[in-house]
């Protein structure tokens, strides 16, 4: 008896929480249509409206389409020297670059003035960057970055490649360890320490994979797309 009313209970309130959120009443259609065509820096702010639309923006049927309806081509421009105090990352829209542009300001650290960010190409919207054995995942348009754990390895020459599974729907990190140089990718040869990390994963660490050694002595391009526990790689001469 005591189970019964327990649950009559919690359906109580759950029917009062609906019947004080004046959003319960518009279709879930319409709610999506509605958030689809919100500014990208605006949809975060919305998950405080309701408990439902929390729901619906988190979900990845939502992140999907919001950004196939946001998948024509931007310009990104980097502002970099190496004395400047500020460093920053503007994105424009080509379509109306007047209107849609976001600029991200990044303060490097005045220690390590002369280190170089090597960038990786961007991947639906985000940016992967690496200094050292530190990798971070960042999106230029709403300012989030994301500091993955530091790499574990002895060798200080790493390259870091970023790719996007789309049967998984998981973006993904390659880290490759090389036996001399650092930032120069056209003159490399890479070991065989490779390790991968699934951003979103259950394990929040790097996991190391059998990878061939790639000569990339003749080769200045290295682009990578992951499709499961497959990595597929093109070199371009």
């Amino acid at each position: 008896m005591k189970r019964v009313k327990r649950k009559e209970t919690i359906q109580c309130l759950t029917l009062k929480e609906d019947e004080n959120d004046p959003f319960s009443i518009i279709p879930l259609d319409l709610i999506v249509e509605i958030l689809l065509k919100v500014p990208t820096k605006s949809v975060a702010s919305l998950v405080f409206v309701s408990k439902q639309w929390l729901s619906v923006i988190s979900g990845k049927r939502f992140i999907t389409q919001y950004l196939q309806a946001r998948s024509s081509p931007r310009l990104l421009f980097t502002v970099f020297c190496a004395y400047m105090p500020v460093q920053f990352l503007h994105s424009f829209s080509q379509v109306d670059p007047s209107y849609d542009r976001h600029r991200v300001s990044i303060t490097p650290d005045k220690k390590k003035k002369n280190h170089v960010h090597a960038f990786s190409p961007p991947i639906r919207g985000l940016i992967c960057r690496q200094m050292g054995s530190r990798v971070m995942i960042g999106n230029p348009t709403t300012g989030q970055f994301l500091t993955l754990p530091r790499l574990k390895t002895t060798r200080r020459g790493v390259l870091s490649f970023f790719g996007y599974d789309p049967v998984n729907d998981a973006y993904k990190v390659l880290c490759l360890t090389v036996l001399r140089g650092r930032q120069k990718r056209e003159s490399q040869v890479v070991a065989e320490d490779h390790q991968v990390y699934t951003l979103g994963g259950d394990q929040k660490k790097w996991r190391m994979v059998e990878c061939l050694v790639i000569n990339m002595k003749k080769h200045k391009y290295f682009f990578l797309s992951f499709i499961e526990s497959i990595l597929i790689y093109s070199l371009q001469s």
